[in-house]
C-alpha cells in the first residue's frame, strides 16, 4: 500500500474515533460533505476509478472544533511532494493596509464584501 494511502488511513481512523465519542460532530461533517459535492466543489470517486488508476492523490482533511468548519491539509506530503508545494507562487497581491486606508478617504462611498465560502 502506498504511503499517501496509508496517511491518509491513519487520518480517517483518527477522524472516524473522534466521530464516534460525538454524533453531532459526525453529522455537521456528514451534511457539509454532501454540500460540498452538491454544489460541485467535491465529486464522489467511483470504485473502479479508486482500484484501477495507479495515480491517485488523496488529500486529508479534519475539522476544526470552536468554529466547525472543514480543513484540507494541501501541506500534507508524501515523497517529499505536497499540493501546496506543486501549485505555482503569484506575486503579493496582499494590500498594505495603509494604502487601503488612503483609499477608503479618496470617495464618498466605500465598499467591502465577503465572498462566502471562498476558502474550505
Amino acid at each position: 500500500m502506498p504511503n499517501n494511502r496509508v496517511m491518509a488511513l491513519k487520518r480517517l481512523f483518527t477522524l472516524k474515533r473522534g466521530f464516534m465519542s460525538d454524533a453531532k460532530l459526525f453529522n455537521k461533517y456528514r451534511e457539509k460533505i454532501r454540500s460540498l459535492v452538491e454544489i460541485g466543489q467535491a465529486e464522489v470517486v467511483p470504485v473502479e476509478e479508486l482500484v484501477s488508476s495507479d495515480k491517485i492523490f488523496y488529500i486529508p482533511h479534519h475539522c476544526t472544533g470552536a468554529k466547525f468548519r472543514v480543513v484540507f491539509d494541501c501541506g500534507a506530503s508524501y515523497c517529499g511532494v505536497s499540493l501546496n508545494k506543486m501549485l505555482l507562487q503569484g506575486p503579493d497581491l496582499t494590500n498594505n493596509l495603509v494604502d487601503v486606508l488612503l483609499r477608503f478617504r479618496q470617495e464618498a462611498v466605500a465598499v467591502a464584501v465577503d465572498i462566502k465560502g471562498m476558502f474550505l
